[in-house]
């Protein structure tokens, strides 16, 4: 006989549960269950939606989770324990997960799984050492050599309710995958994220309602920082509620095994308040990054908003420009794959030609050892982007087909990947000139992740290249005002000068560009919209000797073999092409 109105489907299903729930619960209920909605709300609810999972049950300790990907069920696991592997209270205080995750066929009913893949799995969770993840036989097929997680093979296990025996894989905090073992004491453990410690914000005057503000305040960077991709976040239930100096950093690396410290301070005079945030190297106690920041007090909320988006975004540039160096020691081949993109990433930051084929070579490495690697297929794609951006002619045939191809499968490995959406976007916007696209990636990364910095930066040049330049001109500058000193900031003043080209603001423009050009990216399109907006404001001589430097960095360049901005009106491409003719650049 067949099952009538049965749906089933593979699928990966993880059960966690916390280790000695009811003795914490016995001990201090009320602070249990407070810590444990901040370790679900910090790090494991934003882990499963980064993973693309969906929620099937919870249990008050414990969650039924469902995955379409095997991998991703691991990496959602992993993250889980590594964002909940850094207490600083008392070890019988501490919450851990024990995660097991099976893959087998399950049955739908409504919005719930039922099934023996379920029981398995929950089998598996009890199998698990406390912060560690026991898997099936089944779901380790799938994953090895995909992820760099080491588990290690415990045999076949007799599973209770269970009438065959499961072959039985474990994960243990602090593994390492063979052969990545860390070669010095701050070397990160293989194949994870850089982990970052959000501390208390100290108050510096005596008001309760400044104090409940730095909490506060901490509570929004931690939620802020946790959405972004490659980066995992110390959860703050498991931080202790205390003034800590950055002197205590070591210490604070050894109780929490974090890469980085975010700390920072509030005070308050009158109806001013001044936040100042710093982020902190762990291992050296060295700073990487501080800024001030002077704010109105009358509406809280809304300062809040703001804080979170400017010290979240600033401190996220400053640790992807600083990851990298963590690895200078280590040969090439002894990297994970997560140290290869960090160092990858660190040459992002130099916006060279030999830095853009660095990075290459190391993302090569990866997709080598995992083919399905999403940040590493949008990493690369960027490269090649970046790499057509430097040359005048921009991206030749086999580039184009290549970029095209790795920014799509990194969308179709990762749904839940801002970074990969914000990848395809600029190739439909610097290939295609697709600005509608363009726009359509962009609002897919801010809907997973509303600061991301690099997103914002998509929109507005969708929506400069468009139709629609005020917008995206007021983007760009909120942007520059969030962090002046990163080095994106050049490229931004070449999109604004763009779009005030289009609007006809060709003070404006020259003003923009002129900052620009003397960032030093070497970017061919910065001296041509100079000789473009110098012609408009009828300041010809000088047009024709940017041409004329032009030409000696780029000889046989013309009017027919050059990349020119990805206007979407004709017009504004046809009188920006003209400008350089008038300038000198032959047809």
């Amino acid at each position: 006989m067949t099952e009538v109105g049965v749906h089933r489907k593979l699928a990966a299903i993880l059960v966690a549960d916390v280790v000695g729930y009811s003795r914490l619960i016995e001990a201090d209920e009320a602070g249990t269950l407070a810590r444990l909605r901040a370790l679900w709300q910090a790090v494991v609810e934003p882990s499963i939606a980064r993973h693309g999972g969906r929620v099937c049950k919870t249990t008050g300790d414990g969650a039924l989770v469902e995955f379409s990907s095997a991998v991703d069920a691991v990496r959602c696991a992993v993250s889980i324990q590594m964002g909940s592997l850094h207490p600083l209270e008392p070890a019988d205080n501490v919450l851990r997960y024990r995660i097991g995750i099976h893959l087998g066929d399950v049955v739908i009913e409504g919005d719930d799984i039922l099934g023996d893949g379920i029981n398995i799995a929950a089998r598996l969770e009890g199998l698990a050492p406390p912060g560690g993840i026991a898997i099936s036989g089944s779901l380790q097929e799938q994953v090895a050599g995909k992820v760099s997680t080491a588990f290690s093979a415990t045999g076949e296990q007799t599973l209770k309710n269970i009438s065959r025996p499961v072959s039985v894989w474990v994960w243990r905090p602090g593994d390492v995958e063979p052969g990545n073992a860390a070669t010095t004491s701050h070397r990160k453990a293989a194949g994870r994220n850089p982990l970052v410690a959000v501390m208390q914000f100290l108050n510096r005057g005596s008001e309760t309602v400044l104090s409940n503000f730095a909490e506060s305040l901490a509570d929004d960077l931690t939620t802020a920082l946790s959405r972004r991709r490659g980066i995992d976040v110390v959860a703050r239930g498991a931080i202790a509620r205390q003034n800590v100096a950055a002197s205590d950093g070591p210490s604070i690396r050894a109780a929490t095994r974090a890469d980085y410290m975010l700390c920072g301070a509030v005070q308050r005079v009158g109806e001013r308040i001044r936040v100042t945030a710093e982020l902190i190297d762990a291992a050296s106690g060295g700073q990487l990054w501080t800024e001030r920041y002077d704010r109105d007090w009358s509406d809280p909320f809304a300062l809040l908003d703001d804080l979170t988006e400017h010290i979240a975004f600033a401190a996220r540039t400053a640790m992807n420009a600083y990851d990298g160096r963590r690895f200078d020691e280590g040969a090439r081949n002894a990297l994970s794959n997560a140290e290869r993109r960090a160092k990858a990433a660190e040459h992002f930051y130099r916006f060279t030609r030999a830095d853009y084929i660095a990075a290459e070579r190391l993302l090569d490495d990866v997709l080598r050892n995992d083919p399905d690697d999403a940040m590493a297929l949008a990493m690369q794609a960027f490269c090649l982007i970046y790499q057509g951006l430097l040359e005048i002619r921009g991206f030749d045939p086999a580039n184009r087909e290549r970029i095209l191809e790795l920014a799509g499968r990194a969308v179709e490995c990762d749904r839940a990947s801002d970074f990969a959406y914000r990848t395809r976007g600029m190739a439909h916007l610097y290939l295609s000139g697709d600005c509608r696209a363009a726009l359509g990636d962009a609002k897919r990364a801010l809907a997973l992740n509303p600061q991301y910095g690099l997103a914002l930066h998509l929109k507005a040049e969708a929506l400069i290249y468009g139709e629609r330049q005020a917008e995206g001109i007021a983007i760009m500058r909120r942007l520059i005002d969030m962090d002046a000193r990163d080095p994106i900031n050049y490229n931004r003043c070449l999109t604004i000068a763009l779009g005030y080209f289009a609007t006809g603001e060709y003070e404006d423009a020259l003003e923009a560009i002129e900052y620009a050009i003397s960032g030093a990216m070497g970017l061919p399109l910065e001296e041509l919209t100079k000789a473009a907006v110098l012609v408009q404001l009828g300041r010809q001589d000088e047009a024709s000797e940017t041409i004329g430097t032009l030409r000696s960095r780029w000889p046989g360049c013309t009017r027919s073999n050059i990349m020119l901005p990805p206007f979407e009106k004709a017009e504004h491409r046809a009188r920006f092409r003209d400008a350089l003719g008038v300038a000198g650049l032959p047809d």
